[in-house]
């Protein structure tokens, strides 16, 4: 995740501000020739904010942000060109991108900087692709973009990832279906996301995350999670979404009856071999015929275990003994 504060960059002398009002404006030339007064070459190093004084170039996170806000691509190249080791994977050009979202400009920056589809803030909630979700609808293609080319990839330290924020953020924002088509699968848990679709009574999305949730079999054992969708469902007394997570519960219900019941036929298939070890072990005690050896058992009979002193004269393998110890005397 990277930092959410934005900096503020110090106050811009003339020159700069010249500088960058050219970036908004489009003037290549003109950004060349105040480059060249201000001995500002081609491949130098990228200015950060908390460098930044006012000679030369100001920061330069500020000019691009200046020419990606007014959407002037010749300009983010020529600044590439001057400055090739500029890091795009920052909070400013991710506030630029989104608050004009352009999808050329993001396919510029992206074969730049390809990591910044995942780009995440320091609240672990807002992310890039949640802050283009916020663009509604018509901000669909871009959002689109960036599910093509890598977004929500699994970050199992991030609230984002673990309560589907980015999914949530889509459907708050009212993002066409096929959009949350494909942020579905990607969506670890979906509890919050289907709550959000009830409160909003997004029947389409509701269905699709519905069918998806009872695909991977989530539900409570003590049914509480049903239980608490059914009565967001009635709260919003529509028809469709109450019709929805009432077949949605069912379901579940369904599907815990048979688990039960093949859990008990389990338990009394156990029970019955046990029974079945227990008396073929019980009629072999008491047969006469039966094997005394201990080969057949883990255990040795107490009786065959010799407890207490042996006698003077005890001599296992032939040889004399005294108080169990070999009389043979021990090579040192």
């Amino acid at each position: 995740m990277a930092g959410s504060l934005l900096l503020q960059p110090m106050m811009l002398s003339p020159h700069q501000e010249a500088m960058e009002e050219a970036c908004k404006a489009d003037q290549v030339a003109e950004l060349q020739k105040l480059f060249a007064e201000h001995d500002v070459k081609p491949g130098d190093d990228p200015i950060p904010y908390w460098h930044a004084t006012q000679k030369g170039a100001p920061a330069t996170g500020t000019l691009f942000v200046a020419a990606i806000s007014r959407r002037q691509q010749s300009i983010v190249q020529y600044l590439r060109s001057a400055y090739p080791k500029f890091d795009f994977y920052t909070p400013p050009i991710i506030h630029a991108l989104t608050a004009a979202p352009d999808l050329e400009m993001l396919k510029l920056i992206h074969s730049y900087s390809p990591r910044i589809v995942n780009f995440g803030f320091d609240d672990h909630v807002t992310t890039l692709l949640s802050k283009a979700c916020e663009g509604g609808p018509q901000n669909a293609p871009f959002v689109d973009f960036l599910l093509d080319h890598g977004a929500m990839a699994d970050d199992f330290g991030s609230y984002t990832y673990q309560f589907g924020g980015e999914l949530v953020s889509a459907i708050q924002h009212d993002q066409p279906t096929q959009i949350i088509q494909k942020m579905i699968p990607k969506t670890s848990r979906l509890w919050f996301p289907i709550d959000v679709a009830i409160r909003r009574k997004r029947v389409d999305v509701l269905e699709l995350l519905l069918n998806e949730e009872e695909k991977r079999g989530g539900h409570s054992c003590d049914g509480t999670y049903e239980q608490a969708l059914l009565r967001n469902a009635h709260a919003t007394a529509d028809k469709n979404v109450i019709a929805l997570v009432e077949r949605f519960a069912a379901n579940f219900a369904a599907r815990g009856l048979q688990s039960t019941i093949a859990s008990t036929e389990s338990r009394r298939w156990w029970q019955c071999g046990a029974r079945a070890d227990s008396k073929n072990h019980t009629d072999a005690g008491h047969s006469t015929s039966a094997p005394r050896t201990g080969a057949g058992r883990w255990w040795w009979p107490l009786s065959k275990v010799a407890w207490g002193p042996k006698s003077a004269d005890y001599t296992p393998e032939g040889r004399t003994t005294r108080f169990g110890f070999s009389s043979r005397k021990i090579a040192l």
